[in-house]
């Protein structure tokens, strides 16, 4: 290409990527933490937050920059003190002797602090110094494509821009820099360049922690390549002993600064994982929904991806199919690796631009691994591959709506609006998407939700708990109950009944059993042993074996159990038998769990082990000698009528019923 054209293409590029970057921005996700440290640093050089930077801060976004984040941080200060020490409240805590910090790390504020000096000085939106971060992290990595590709950098950095990057340049949080850490660090292994490799993953790893999961794997494919030397597929990157040994150590020390910095600061490596993840969320489903949802899953966002990667492997021309299979295979476990974790996020329906900011970093090992075949494609080939991932994208922005709207995560995205309607039986979304997004709020989600879509006035699908069974979200009127062919369920003991929909009688025996063990109630007599005596608000297992026997209603049996309740100090599950048979390790906090299939008894028999417990004496924590694990609070089972269905009088529900 000659000289001027070149210039032109990257002058039309750095022009897209700076209207994608600066226009809408406003502050997003945890963009105002970001935006506190980024001013502390600039104000005093350190991440410590004082009553000063909320002040001062808050005065900056007040009017028409961001009403709401000025009176958050107005408010911020008189409410951090009247909350306990080490608790999160709105993305800050308080130490004990009361000094202030964000519960995210603060190494990309610190990266975003001369911008942010230099939007002040200009009287500018001081958060547009993420954006201009964003912009010149960037830059960055197309420097560092531009090495590593030189004869496709053009065509690779169009792509790296179009899969999700540009959506989330005008983002306040550290999105790009974890997806451009990721990007590079994949190409760099596939360069043999594994110490920049651990170093970038580091880096990513300190606002993101699931990318330094990666690093024994970009080792594995660096053993794996002194055996076949074909799988370092692009120019070899030499550097000394010491310069490798700095840059690995670099990395791992990076990766592991947030986790000492907090322990160093609360007592505790972290702030968020406590509080804001739970392991327990990690299942296929939530997998699914991380990839397929609608709303905000990878392909939704992200089709131009699949599609490219499908074009490779239709066309196949001048490559070594073993080591396109055993990159590719590389390149996907790398994001499986890196999504995994995020799985547990218990706020899973949050900020999103166009997609689920997870599954953005998450998929730039697949999209380096994607760049990285074109060099080895000829011209047309390689605009085929090109041309397929641009024109997928331009789809998937048209679908998400961004050209007309702000993309916003309590509302539907219009493919997704459209396809609940015309397939409903056909899509169940996790839970918390459909309710939130229904309902348009971001309101507290209990067993007692329910939430109903209506289809041109028709009622077509409700969720709800299997707990709240009696429900029927406004469809049916008052003593007759919902009722659906089609029930499907999803994580943690939520339904949805897919239309048809039908009102019925009630069936009154398959009602659950709710057990509260508040105080001294009739409930407690199912505490077969292994059982404290009441308390106000539920009643402690007292030994490493405690059982539960509930004799079951003639003619039932129990298909499932929730639990509710806590743990004690280092308590973290239960090991759970059922009917004398094992189910797993659990958490039983808020657990939903299957009776294991077997002959159906007219008792439920329901054992719980923990070999950790202990007394509050032996920690240290108090004189009380009693063994402590699980603290029951609530137990509710789940019936249905053995060998028989429910029976009434069933009525269609139609537009006249329930519309609204």
């Amino acid at each position: 290409m000659p000289t001027d054209a070149r210039t032109g293409y990257w002058a039309l590029f750095a022009l897209l990527a700076t209207i994608a970057g600066i226009l809408r921005s406003h502050i997003d996700g945890d963009g105002i933490e970001y935006l506190m440290m980024a001013h502390a640093f600039t104000a005093h050089g350190s991440a410590l937050l004082t009553p000063a930077d909320f002040a001062h801060l808050s005065r900056l976004l007040d009017g028409h920059i961001d009403p709401a984040a000025h009176t958050l941080l107005a408010n911020a200060v008189d409410e951090l003190r009247r909350t306990p020490a080490g608790l999160p409240h709105f993305g800050f805590a308080r130490t004990e002797p009361g000094e202030i910090y964000a519960i995210h790390f603060w190494l990309y504020s610190l990266m975003a602090a001369p911008y942010y000096a230099v939007a002040v000085w200009l009287g500018i939106n001081p958060a547009l110094c993420f954006p201009l971060l964003n912009l010149t992290l960037l830059g960055a990595t197309i420097v560092h494509l531009h090495q590593s590709l030189p004869k496709a950098s053009r065509t690779a950095a169009l792509v790296f821009l179009s899969l999700g990057t540009a959506y989330y340049l005008r983002w306040t949080g550290p999105e790009v820099l974890t997806a451009c850490c990721a990007f590079s660090a994949t190409m760099c292994v596939l360069r043999r360049d594994t110490s920049m490799a651990i170093c970038l993953a580091g880096i990513g790893a300190t606002q993101n922690p699931s990318l330094a999961l990666i690093i024994p794997l970009f080792a594995a494919h660096r053993l794996a390549a002194l055996r076949v030397p074909a799988l370092v597929t692009l120019p070899i990157v030499h550097r000394s002993a010491a310069a490798q040994i700095t840059l690995g150590t670099l990395g791992i020390a990076a990766a592991l600064g947030p986790y000492l910095f907090y322990y160093s600061v609360f007592g505790v490596p972290s702030l968020i994982a406590p509080h804001f993840t739970d392991p327990s969320l990690i299942t296929a489903r939530r997998a699914l929904s991380f990839v397929f949802d609608l709303d905000q899953g990878m392909l939704a966002g992200m089709p131009g991806l699949f599609a490219g990667l499908a074009a490779i492997a239709a066309i196949r021309l001048a490559l070594n199919k073993r080591v396109v299979a055993a990159n590719a295979l590389f390149a996907t476990l790398a994001c499986c690796i890196v999504a995994a974790p995020a799985l547990a996020a218990m706020n899973w329906n949050s900020g999103t631009s166009v997609m689920l900011r997870y599954a953005y970093w998450a998929a730039m090992p697949l999209a380096a691994y994607l760049v990285s075949v074109l060099p080895a494609l000829p011209a047309r080939p390689r605009m085929q591959v090109v041309g397929a991932v641009i024109v997928a994208q331009c789809m998937a922005v048209l679908g998400s709506g961004l050209m007309w709207r702000t993309t916003n995560y309590l509302h539907h995205a219009p493919l997704a609006e459209w396809a609940l309607a015309a397939f409903p039986g056909h899509l169940n979304p996790d839970p918390e998407i459909f309710i939130e997004r229904g309902k348009h709020s971001e309101a507290s989600i209990t067993r007692d939700t329910t939430q109903v879509l209506y289809a041109n006035g028709v009622p077509v699908k409700l969720l709800r708990h299997w707990t709240n069974s009696s429900d029927s979200g406004g469809v049916c009127p008052a003593g007759r109950q919902v009722s659906t062919h089609a029930v499907v369920a999803v994580d943690r003991g939520w339904e949805y009944l897919n239309g048809p929909l039908a009102c019925s009688a009630a069936a009154r025996a398959d009602t659950p059993v709710r057990l509260s063990f508040a105080g001294a109630g009739a409930a407690r007599q199912v505490l077969d042993s292994g059982w404290h005596g009441a308390e106000a608000a539920g009643t402690w297992t007292s030994a490493a074996r405690s059982l539960i026997r509930i004799r079951l209603p003639a003619g039932q049996e129990a298909t499932g159990l929730s639990f509710t309740g806590h743990y004690f100090d280092r308590v973290r599950a239960s090991e759970v038998r059922i009917n004398g048979k094992p189910a797993g390790m659990h958490s039983l906090a808020v657990a939903e769990l299957a009776i294991p299939p077997g002959p159906a008894g007219p008792e439920l028999l329901i054992e719980l082990r923990h070999a950790d417990a202990a007394s509050p004496a032996q920690r240290g924590l108090s004189g009380d000698t009693r063994l402590l694990a699980y603290y029951l609070r609530e137990l509710q089972v789940r019936l249905r009528t053995r060998d028989a269905a429910a029976t009434g009088g069933a009525a269609h529900i139609g537009a006249a019923a329930g519309a609204r």
